[in-house]
């Protein structure tokens, strides 16, 4: 495979901070089949990690952060040329095979993401790995194709990159994870204290306890000399990020057409017309994220009152385009004027105004049966 033959690249992409020690050797094996190497370096590493990274790497760059990586790990996008992304830890390898399937994992049409079972490597000599829950399979949403509006690291710790669209489990290959090996103790505890401090709810923290299970044997990759890159690129800057809470969700109501007027209780048709104006794609689903969906909410100075019916959005509406959708709400039981906030939530994460769209909103009278004509 290479960058002339017509097949997809594959960009591959670490986040990583003091990691002198191994970073050439990750490089080294990720060269063997992948068409770009871009490293991200945390500014406050105190070793020669940005040495190793900006003279092995194509692209790296580096950058500060307000003790949350899911800024740095968003930023790399930006970086990313190939037609896929692979991302990898500072202490992973891809298993023996996967330079033999990965045309045609980035061949396939139908599918934006895989999944990769982990393998926790606790010892190398004999090559062993930690076959026991959690550790096993511990799969991990690693590839996924390079359009960025399907894509999205969101503030919270060991959530991994949300992608939007069909997605597959490929577990002919694992990634061989090496941090028992090369994570000290003093490390581990404070890596642990950083996800507690950013949120964390303590369900990543029974990875990092003491391993017990069985152990199975596995084949060790072997990392050749590091090439130097061709034509590389390094940022000169450090850029210091900040935490977004949201993906970029936008949209725009063009034309809502409800009823005025309804009997308490009453079933009424809704006609909705909208545009897409954020950065994400719109991609409906109903399992995984991103599930959109169109719904209102009574706007009161009371207490808040429960929501409309939901609208599920269908289809793939990418930004800039517009979409039309038909569904029904339902007319509060009791008689009285309302007002009616109307936005696009994505269930389980926010409302789009929490993005900066604007809502929009009708007004509905629900009138007693003996005055309604």
């Amino acid at each position: 495979m290479n960058i002339e033959d017509g097949h997809p690249r594959l960009t591959v992409s670490i986040v990583t901070r003091n990691s002198q020690r191994h970073l050439a050797q990750v490089i080294a094996h990720a060269r063997t089949y992948a068409h770009e190497i871009v490293v991200g370096v945390d500014a406050s590493s105190v070793d020669n990690t940005w040495e190793v990274a900006s003279a092995l790497a194509d692209r790296a760059y580096r950058f500060t952060h307000p003790n949350q990586l899911a800024a740095a790990h968003n930023f790399a996008l930006r970086h990313c040329t190939g037609d896929w992304i692979l991302r990898l830890d500072d202490d992973e390898f891809m298993e023996h095979g996967f330079k033999d399937i990965l045309p045609n994992l980035m061949r396939n049409p139908s599918l934006t993401h895989y999944w990769f079972p982990r393998k926790w490597v606790v010892s190398e000599n004999p090559p062993q790995y930690l076959h026991a829950s959690p550790w096993f399979p511990n799969h991990a949403l690693r590839m996924f194709r390079n359009d960025r509006s399907l894509i999205w690291k969101p503030p919270r710790y060991h959530t991994g990159y949300w992608v939007a669209g069909p997605g597959a489990t490929e577990s002919r290959v694992a990634i061989l994870h090496y941090e028992p090996l090369w994570c000290d103790p003093a490390d581990r505890a404070r890596k642990v204290a950083i996800y507690r401090e950013g949120g964390g709810n303590g369900a990543a923290e029974e990875f990092y306890g003491n391993p017990v299970g069985e152990l199975r044997s596995f084949t060790p990759v072997d990392a050749p000399p590091p090439p130097t890159p061709l034509n590389p690129w390094i940022d000169p800057q450090v850029h210091p990020l900040q935490v977004a809470q949201w993906p970029e969700w936008g949209c725009r109501f063009d034309a809502l057409d409800v009823p005025e007027r309804a009997r308490p209780g009453q079933y009424l048709p809704v006609a909705i017309h909208l545009s897409n104006t954020g950065a994400m794609t719109w991609w409906r689903s109903a399992t995984s994220w991103p599930s959109l969906s169109v719904a209102y909410r009574l706007v009161t100075d009371g207490p808040p009152l429960p929501e409309g019916h939901r609208t599920p959005i269908t289809g793939t509406i990418r930004p800039g385009e517009t979409t039309s959708l038909t569904g029904t709400i339902q007319a509060p039981n009791a008689p009285g004027n309302y007002t009616l906030e109307w936005d696009v939530v994505s269930e389980w994460e926010c409302w789009f105004v929490q993005c900066g769209s604007t809502p929009m909103r009708t007004y509905l009278s629900v009138q007693p049966y003996g005055l309604f004509t």
